[in-house]
């Protein structure tokens, strides 16, 4: 056989695209002449950070803060839950931000009143955590800073070292 009838073509997918490798058709079924291509890609967990938008009152409309950080590749799912019922509607979340790490950043965000005796949950699912993360806020808890570049303070001045 002459032409394209002489040949059998395989499909793999390759990162949202096809790589096409054609074999001659001999009639007899036979293993693909190529095996479907390897990546280097890994998947890297996020890591998480829950806190308020402001120092917390009671009784006082605030913004709850969920950060995913450092993860790759950009697919990660956020979701809320407040005394273990998940919260169907009010948050918000932002676009995968890039990092210079080639990693990626994804930020949730969640108003809310707080109250003494609620828990508020922040659940991410990733390719790269074998079972999703969940970090606990409620507002009887110490307030960390979020491990954003914005809240890094650095001094210098003269010092001495003495040998």
């Amino acid at each position: 056989m002459g032409g394209l009838a002489g040949y059998l073509c395989l499909l793999v997918p390759l990162l949202g695209g096809h790589l096409v490798a054609e074999m001659p058709n001999t009639g007899e079924e036979k293993e693909p002449a190529i095996n479907p291509p390897k990546t280097a890609a890994t998947s890297i967990p996020p890591k998480v950070t829950l806190y308020p938008e402001r120092p917390v009152e009671l009784g006082e409309p605030n913004m709850l803060v969920c950060l995913a950080d450092e993860f790759s590749p950009p697919v990660v799912k956020l979701t809320w839950l407040k005394n273990g019922q998940e919260v169907e509607a009010g948050m918000e979340e932002t676009d995968f931000y890039p990092r210079t790490d080639n990693a990626f950043r994804k930020f949730s965000y969640l108003p809310f009143v707080p109250e003494a005796e609620d828990i508020y949950y922040c659940r991410v699912e990733h390719w790269g955590l074998a079972q999703p993360l969940t970090k606990e806020w409620n507002a009887n808890m110490a307030e960390p800073l979020p491990e954003t570049g914005e809240n890094v303070v650095c001094g210098l001045g003269p010092s001495q070292v003495a040998f």
